[in-house]
């Protein structure tokens, strides 16, 4: 039997630049300016620093965050409460690019989100209800938005093989990583899900994930106060102990790639629990040995009014498949 590693951060790992945040998420790496983006989704906010220069900018988004990433033009796209937006550091409007339609009655927002390397953007929806309600998408850059997966209860984390032919998926309620066949051409995921990893609910649930350039998959893991390191066979190899309770996403970063950030949360953390993680809420930076990929730009052509999701019909040769407890 294998001995998994352990690895530890502390303070020395936090970028001092960002802000405690509420619950922190989806860390992005702006090659092309060498910026960080991170988003706080009950904070309503996105914040960009340069760790060149530390320079430090903020949106005030008014609707809940879920992830930000750039298209091709510097434009700021995120996952807002109900749909898909457009923004702009320095200024106060929004554009609505999708709504996200939802089947449920219960209260739901867009959650974690990102582009696959064809500049396609993948964004789920969390159900508070906790219910299979949910779905995941994908955002073609024309604007037309397509279901992929549903019956999802909290869309999470996901990423891509380096060679683009597997697709990571987390729905947290499940405690499951699952993995798809994907095709990088057409966007479509097939023969799946399968169960890649599954957490022990004592180790927490997964939540943010990323594919370092060896294959690697790197899950963060809510109320885990860790982030689990998997072979591309599934096997753990790795446990990054994080001073923060709520460890919520990972993404590689840096002039060379090689550093792993991870955000977390503070919110609903008791005054014991904060006393004992007082980081929690801090993103974290870590050398890696190896890189993970560039983060790829949203390939934004959408020059019309806002689309709505395209619902297979039952003739359609594509139909989305379904996660299953």
């Amino acid at each position: 039997m294998s001995t998994v590693k352990q690895s530890y951060l502390d303070e020395k790992n936090v970028v001092s630049q960002l802000p405690r945040a509420d619950i922190g998420e989806g860390p992005w790496w702006d090659a092309k300016g060498q910026n960080l983006l991170t988003v706080d989704l009950y904070g309503e906010a996105i914040h960009r620093l340069n760790l060149q220069t530390g320079k430090h900018d903020v949106i005030n988004t008014g609707l809940m965050t879920g992830f930000a990433v750039l298209d091709q033009n510097d434009n700021v796209i995120a996952g807002l409460k109900d749909g898909i937006y457009k923004l702009q550091f320095g200024s106060a409007q929004k554009e609505l690019l999708c709504r996200v339609p939802t089947v449920s009655d219960g209260d739901w927002h867009v959650n974690d989100g990102g582009c696959d390397r064809q500049g396609r953007i993948w964004a789920g929806t969390r159900m508070l209800n906790r219910k299979p309600e949910g779905s995941l998408y994908c955002l073609d850059s024309d604007g037309q938005l397509t279901e992929m997966v549903k019956g999802v209860r909290t869309s999470n984390g996901m990423g891509w093989s380096p060679d683009n032919k597997v697709m990571y998926y987390t729905d947290t309620q499940t405690w499951k990583i699952y993995s798809f066949d994907y095709d990088a051409k057409t966007g479509k995921v097939s023969n799946g899900p399968r169960v890649f990893a599954e957490i022990p609910q004592e180790d927490g649930r997964p939540d943010g994930l990323t594919v370092d350039k060896a294959g690697r998959v790197y899950s963060a893991l809510f109320t885990g106060g860790r982030v689990n390191v998997y072979t591309p066979d599934g096997k753990l190899e790795e446990v990054i102990s994080v001073p923060a309770l709520k460890t919520t996403s990972v993404a590689f970063g840096g002039p060379d790639m090689k550093t792993l950030f991870i955000t977390s949360g503070a919110r609903d953390l008791t005054e014991d629990e904060l006393r004992e993680r007082p980081l929690s809420g801090r993103t974290f930076a870590v050398k890696r040995d190896v890189a993970g990929p560039p983060e790829a730009r949203f390939n934004n052509t959408i020059d019309a009014a806002p689309r709505k999701a395209k619902r297979p019909s039952p003739k359609s040769s594509w139909q989305p498949l379904r996660i299953d407890m």
